[in-house]
């Protein structure tokens, strides 16, 4: 039974159209700039770019085809978008790839962060080369041990019995999960201290274009990397709080407001992109001040462009 407004479910599922349609105006402008106006010398950062523009746009287009929300005591998404179907089958496979592809994109510029490190330190600092082999390693083996444990959470919630065929105890669960954030956490850290320290020990050494794409890169990716977590993990302790007050009203709107920050972080993303990266930004910002003065004399055109 829905105990959540109409006005209130309306109000999400425009505001979940909005941050759509504003998604997806932005987004050619971002691909084009990521795939053409990225210089040779940023490549693997443009191919890290690109995977991540997948799983991101896969998450939008989930959930702007289905607006999920919560809407009673039971605490299940329930689909009010373009496909509207009563299934709590089809409710729990959208809550499951939003989950997942949220943690797939955060591990993305995980590895973007350490990707940096080893490309500009690679000809100053010695570190056997095994070392990050390990790392990516860890990182997709973990990664797919918490997509079991959110198929497992989500199907609990769902199905009474959940997936019995999992034959998964709830220590391994929470053990799993408890890895997978404090090693995130921790990885972050060392990786960014690394980065940071780098840059103030051996700027001298690095030749100014190679210094300046570093920090520009880096910047770049720890603004990504904070509104990712102010977008999906932030929200997360909301819920949290709200489930510790009791009040019904709260988490449901808590929940909701989860979902609502997750579709819109794929559009912050690109904007803080597009700002950090200066060939990004230098392509949008001349793709808006160019004007084609088109000028006919008899059956010529002539069309000149100048800058405003």
């Amino acid at each position: 039974m829905t105990t959540t407004p109409l006005y209130v479910i309306a109000c999400f599922t425009n505001l979940g159209y909005i941050v759509a349609v504003a998604t997806c105006i932005l987004a050619p402008f971002y691909l084009y700039a990521v795939i053409c106006k990225s210089p040779d010398h940023m490549t693997a950062y443009r191919n890290l770019l690109l995977t991540q523009f997948v799983f991101s746009a896969l998450t939008t287009v989930s959930y702007a085809s289905t607006l999920p929300m919560v809407d009673d005591e039971t605490f299940h998404w329930h689909l009010y978008g373009v496909i509207e179907v009563k299934s709590d089958i089809l409710a729990a496979i959208v809550a499951i790839i939003i989950t997942y592809y949220c943690n797939v994109n955060t591990d993305l510029l995980l590895i973007m962060l350490i990707n940096r490190y080893d490309t500009v330190s690679k000809n100053v600092v010695t570190y056997p080369r095994s070392r990050y082999f390990y790392t990516y390693t860890f990182i997709c083996i973990t990664n797919v041990a918490e997509c079991y444990t959110i198929i497992f959470r989500i199907t609990n919630l769902y199905f009474p019995y959940g997936l019995e065929i999992a034959m998964v105890t709830e220590n391994f669960i929470v053990f799993t999960s408890a890895l997978y954030h404090l090693s995130r956490i921790i990885g972050l850290i060392a990786i960014i201290s690394l980065n940071v320290q780098f840059e103030k020990n051996y700027e001298n050494v690095l030749s100014p274009v190679v210094a300046r794409l570093h920090k520009m890169l880096t910047k770049s990716i720890i603004a990504n990397l904070i509104s990712a977590l102010i977008c999906t993990r932030l929200p997360l302790l909301l819920v949290l709080a709200a489930s510790i007050s009791g009040d019904l009203d709260i988490c449901i709107f808590a929940m909701n407001t989860l979902g609502l920050y997750i579709s819109g972080a794929f559009l912050v993303s690109m904007i803080l992109t597009l700002h950090f990266v200066k060939p990004y930004w230098r392509y949008i910002v001349r793709s808006f001040k160019r004007k084609n003065n088109v000028v006919t004399v008899g059956h010529v055109v002539f069309v000149s462009n100048v800058e405003s």
